[in-house]
């Protein structure tokens, strides 16, 4: 029983880490690049960030 409880524990913990990783991806790597792209014009950083937060958003559905 103690084996089922750790390793619910350790699942519920993989999740939040995703989670995480995920927020903070979108709140600050993907603003910031959407800020340089409003300013200098130059849209391509902002595409290569979208598509690496859509990787991201899905490993960790995949994930969890």
């Amino acid at each position: 029983m103690s084996i089922s409880i750790r390793r619910a524990a350790v699942a519920a913990l993989v999740a939040a880490g995703v989670l995480l990783l995920a927020n903070w991806f979108d709140a600050g790597v993907v603003a910031d690049a959407k800020i340089r792209a409003g300013s200098t014009y130059d849209s391509g950083p902002l595409m290569n960030a979208v598509v690496l937060a859509r990787l991201l958003t899905a490993a960790g559905v995949v994930a969890v």
